[in-house]
């Protein structure tokens, strides 16, 4: 199985919401099945890809052998004036459009931008979220057809 794991935020970072998502990525990866992780940069802090995956293991506290056991780190570069929703937006549009070019079994994201970039893309998507309220309030009505 081949997976694209979209995070919306640049890596590491003290959120809660990426550590879980290491925890997934990296556990999956360890039972051999092939990850991308696609994640746009930081605001003018663009590094290589190979600084990268030392700080995310040493900043996550997994073993940096991870990434030969199939996780891959895919940085989208973003220019820096670009912020808030609409750094979102380009992003999860850009994340879209690279599992477009690529043979992905599942398209995986926790946020309802790339989600409904790659939907509209007309990818397979795996949507996971911790709102309870998920079924109840309108504004998710679109997410439960």
């Amino acid at each position: 199985m081949n997976i694209l794991y979209v995070c919306h935020g640049p890596l590491p970072s003290p959120h809660t919401d990426t550590e879980q998502l290491l925890q997934t990525v990296t556990h999956l990866a360890g039972a051999r099945i092939a990850v991308d992780l696609v994640f746009p940069s930081s605001p003018g802090e663009w590094r290589p890809i190979s600084v990268r995956r030392g700080e995310i293991a040493a900043f996550y506290g997994f073993s940096a052998g991870i990434f030969e056991q199939g996780l891959r780190l895919l940085e989208v570069p973003l220019p820096s004036w670009l912020t808030g929703n609409g750094r979102k937006g380009v992003f999860s549009l850009r994340a879209a459009q690279f599992a477009l070019g690529r043979k992905y079994d599942l398209v995986y994201a926790r946020d309802l931008f790339p989600t409904w970039a790659c939907l509209m893309a007309g990818l397979r998507v795996g949507f996971e979220t911790y709102r309870v309220d998920i079924n109840t309030r309108r504004g998710f009505l679109p997410w439960r057809m």
